[in-house]
């Protein structure tokens, strides 16, 4: 009997120990085949959700520490340093200066009779009185399109570039600019002060045999020795009167 008895308590530890094992293949059968069916689409838009947390973060925090750097615009040389360290700066005081060690630029007025004239690549002739006898070459290469007051009178700032990097240059000097807006060769021209201006157009008093009549017209670019160029109304060879305006 107590052999009996120990056989079928054997029995049953077998069976539980085989009903155990039977579970535990079952859940293991489950889980592989939730691993080979893959993640559900919730639960990817679940971490993909997660990760653009993650980059927000990260960026947050890169904004944070770009804050914490100033950094000059261009390359250069700093002439002015007014702050310290702990110091409170007011929002818009200039604490520090910077200027470019070699592209540096010229800022000049242009009245508004004459700025109709300039555009953006005009080659232009620049001097300094800190260089006599030398010539420096450069462009318009910025017109403000908003008009600035100088002595009340409206004028527009522009900005020349240098062509080519002169070592020589420092900020702060004074300088001359010619600014060529035309160039043409080879036409026909006349004094300025030949030139009659009148409402109903302009005209010249032209030689006709032993007097004088006056024609129209039609003038061009006006150079810099006061001559004017004439695109119509007279031919190579005419002679025409000076006139003297009074007003």
């Amino acid at each position: 009997r107590a052999s009996v008895s120990s056989a079928r308590s054997t029995i049953t530890t077998a069976r539980e120990t085989l009903n155990s094992s039977r579970s535990k293949l079952a859940l293991a059968e489950k889980n592989l085949s939730l691993k080979k069916s893959g993640s559900t689409p919730e639960v990817i838009k679940a971490q993909k959700a997660k990760i653009l947390q993650n980059q927000a973060q990260i960026e947050s925090v890169q904004a944070q520490l770009n804050k914490m750097t100033l950094r000059s615009p261009q390359n250069g040389v700093v002439t002015k340093q007014d702050a310290k360290v702990g110091e409170i700066v007011t929002p818009g005081k200039v604490v520090v200066t910077v200027i470019s060690d070699s592209d540096l630029e010229i800022e000049s007025n242009v009245s508004e009779v004459s700025i109709g004239k300039v555009s953006v690549g005009n080659p232009v002739v620049i001097t300094f009185d800190a260089f006599p006898g030398e010539v420096f070459q450069g462009a318009v290469s910025y017109i403000e399109p908003g008009e600035t007051l100088v002595d009340g009178v409206v004028n527009y700032k522009i900005t020349v570039a240098f062509s080519e990097k002169y070592t020589q240059i420092k900020s702060g000097l004074t300088s001359k600019l010619e600014i060529s807006t035309g160039e043409k060769k080879d036409v026909l021209t006349v004094p300025e002060y030949a030139v009659i201006k009148e409402e109903s157009g302009t005209f010249v008093m032209k030689q006709s045999g032993k007097e004088f009549v006056k024609v129209p017209v039609e003038i061009g670019l006006r150079g810099q020795d006061g001559f004017v160029e004439i695109l119509s109304g007279l031919m190579t060879g005419d002679v025409v009167e000076t006139v003297v305006n009074v007003e």
